[in-house]
Parts: structure tokens; C-alpha cells; sequence
């Protein structure tokens, strides 16, 4: 229930925070939208960006990016 009041806590104690997912760029981005978190997190990868997990590509890509 409190998942976004804590993303945004986070955010503005500075934390950098970051999404890898197996889900398209589309639907993360609608999803990310629809419930207002889309300008909380620093940078996003998805399936269309790099392998899917278990593969380690996208975690790799995000912590050279951060």
C-alpha cells in the first residue's frame, strides 16, 4: 500500500533507483505511468534493451549507467 510514499522516500533521500525487467519497453513505461513512478527512478532496462534474465546483461548495463 505504501510502495510508491516509499519509492518517492527513497528518491528524495537521494537513492538511485533503477528497474530491470523481462517486461517490454511499452508496458514498462505505460505501467511505470499509470501509477506515477516514472520520474522517481534514474534509469529503466527491459527485454527489448538486453537479454532477459537470468541473463545478467541489463543489472551490468544499469550499474555501468549509475
Amino acid at each position: 500500500p505504501r510502495a510508491r510514499a516509499t519509492l518517492q522516500d527513497l528518491a528524495e533521500a537521494r537513492y538511485l533507483l533503477a528497474v530491470a525487467t523481462g517486461k517490454g519497453r511499452r508496458g514498462l513505461d505505460r505501467d511505470m505511468a499509470i501509477h506515477g513512478v516514472d520520474v522517481l527512478f534514474s534509469t529503466t532496462r527491459c527485454a527489448d534493451d538486453a537479454p532477459s534474465k537470468p541473463h545478467p546483461q541489463m543489472l551490468e548495463d544499469i550499474m555501468v549507467e549509475l
